[in-house]
């Protein structure tokens, strides 16, 4: 959606180009990397216990993490984005 527009900067028509920029932000949390849970069926099932019991908090709070890094990156994309087109 990029289109030539003309601006007024210190009393001179300047042509230029005027658009949008998107961008998109996903946050992954691997938690087998090593998929040492995958090996058969009943590691897999060991895993959801262990996952849901026993470090159900400690995933919580990487998710919560991982998001609010994720917003953070998004916040400074667009601060940046936003003193670029200013100039």
């Amino acid at each position: 959606a990029m289109s030539e527009v003309e601006i007024n900067q210190g009393g001179k028509k300047i042509k230029t180009n005027s658009g949008e920029v998107g961008v998109k932000c996903k946050g992954v949390l691997v938690k087998d990397y090593e998929g040492k849970f995958e090996t058969t069926a009943k590691m897999r099932l060991w895993r959801g216990i262990y996952e849901k019991w026993i470090i159900g908090s400690r995933v919580k709070e990487y998710e919560d993490k991982l998001s609010a890094d994720c917003d953070e990156f998004l916040g400074q994309t667009k601060a940046f984005l936003d003193i670029a087109g200013q100039k």
